[in-house]
């Protein structure tokens, strides 16, 4: 588990104890920084070019983390931005710096950019990175279902 050693340093800074699924994937995003990149191409499609818009938009690893952070904890836009601003572990989650910080119809504007194709390929590629460190055994399969009898009509 080389993941192991780098997730222990970053649980000495006592932010990430409050919260370990955010470290794991922290650690895991940070080692793997193609994960992030995913969704670029829904993020950029229809930003005209390099010379029109605003210069202070977030990048692709700043929205793809912030779209990650949203589904994880469930907050709203307006949630989102203050938990941006209020939380040490969404800040350094997020990685938007706090002196040019976004608001949340810019990140409404480009989370809903995201497609349902890109958070596919990231839980596929979070989940073969678990495989393969031996976080997650794929060999047994458990399932469990219940029947409640009910008038479909």
């Amino acid at each position: 588990m080389k993941r192991f050693e780098p997730l222990m340093l970053k649980f000495e800074n006592p932010k990430w104890i409050n919260d370990p699924e955010l470290g794991l994937i922290d650690t895991i995003l940070e080692e793997n920084p193609e994960l992030t990149t995913m969704p670029a191409s829904d993020i950029t499609a229809e930003q005209a070019g390099p010379d029109f818009g605003r210069q202070d938009t977030p990048g692709v690893e700043r929205i793809a983390r912030a779209a990650i952070y949203k589904e994880m904890k469930h907050p709203n836009y307006r949630a989102l931005e203050y938990a941006r601003e209020d939380s040490r572990i969404c800040e350094q989650f997020v990685k938007i710096n706090p002196d040019r910080s976004c608001g949340f119809l810019v990140m409404r504007k480009y989370i809903s950019r995201i497609t349902d194709e890109n958070p596919e390929k990231f839980m596929i590629g979070l989940n073969r990175i678990a495989i393969e460190e031996g976080l997650e055994d794929v060999k047994d399969l458990r399932q469990d279902s219940t029947v409640i009898e009910t008038n479909i009509h």
